[in-house]
């Protein structure tokens, strides 16, 4: 294996990515791993050699997903106990002798199964010398749900190195995902609306007071924000709330499209209409004046 990565490293065509994919299904994610490792000329590990990080990241994903709730119909992911401060362990012992009971020890669950994921991934990379000048990218090719699980782009991505995941269900459709990235520049470059842009901004907080874990107060400009960010970089912004302007933008080509909102009970996204009437002839309107309304088309609709 030392003989293969050292001939991949030696071609001045190598970047310094490093893919790793799990032999674990047996279903051959070997092979679209290959596609995208031979595109960066990078070698190719199994994260069978690294089982302790393999097997802590299966216990964290398992914990976040039991200590998970359900809310508006999907699973929120639970999170790993961690500290607000470094852990005492003479404090822990003074607690103990002065108090004559057990107190919580506070153990950071998070610190430490993150800490083995990165470090036992890491050690597998640099037992092939694998740790190059400059940041590494990791590219993980394999299932998400039940093989690499998708925790450990989080543990791998910091001051040293990125981390991303091919993280389809078979290996054909991981070829496909990894031929359309390859494609994406020429595909960006065809769409004749690349440099315009387009939101739906329906249920937003603007000039509202939130407070962060910090204590610190600040005041949110979500919509205005987003306005300025997708004006940038010499692109136009045409903000969208009715329907069919929206879609016919979409039809059109755009670059980016962000829809902030929610579900109107389970059928769709909450949009408004060009004429009530036109939409819902038979309904019972709450307030007359509505009835033959035509809505404005704005960059921002209702707020919340």
């Amino acid at each position: 294996m030392q003989d293969v990565i050292d001939e991949i490293k030696g071609s001045e065509h190598s970047e310094n990515v490093i893919t790793v994919t799990s032999f674990a299904t047996g279903n051959g994610y070997f092979a679209p791993a290959a596609m995208i490792a031979a595109y960066h000329g990078s070698p190719v590990l199994n994260i069978g050699e690294a089982p302790d990080a393999y097997s802590t990241l299966d216990k964290a994903m398992v914990w976040r997903e039991y200590a998970g709730d359900y809310y508006h119909g999907c699973l929120s992911l639970g999170h790993l106990p961690h500290m607000d401060e470094p852990f005492n362990f003479f404090q822990m012992l003074k607690d103990l002798i002065k108090n004559q009971s057990v107190p919580n020890p506070g153990f950071d669950l998070k610190k430490r199964w993150f800490t083995a994921i990165h470090d036992g991934i890491y050690n597998m990379i640099s037992k092939y010398n694998l740790d190059r000048e400059g940041k590494e990218v990791y590219i993980f090719v394999a299932p998400r749900d039940f093989d690499i699980r998708d925790l450990v782009c989080r543990a791998m991505t910091g001051n040293n190195s990125y981390a991303g995941q091919i993280p389809m269900v078979t290996p054909s459709l991981d070829a496909d995902l990894i031929c359309r990235d390859i494609l994406y520049p020429a595909i960006i470059y065809a769409n004749p609306g690349r440099n315009v842009t387009t939101s739906q901004l329906m249920n937003f907080p603007d000039g509202r007071q939130w407070v962060t874990n910090d204590g610190t107060l600040h005041r949110v400009y979500s919509s205005r924000e987003l306005k300025r960010t997708f004006s940038s970089h010499g692109r136009f912004y045409e903000g969208h709330c009715i329907y069919e302007n929206w879609l016919e933008r979409m039809n059109s080509g755009v670059c980016i499209n962000y829809y902030s909102g929610h579900g109107t009970g389970g059928s769709g996204v909450s949009f408004q209409y060009r004429n009530v009437a036109e939409q819902f002839p038979y309904a019972e309107l709450r307030h007359e004046e509505l009835k033959d309304f035509n809505w404005w088309d704005g960059w921002r609709g209702y707020m919340y």
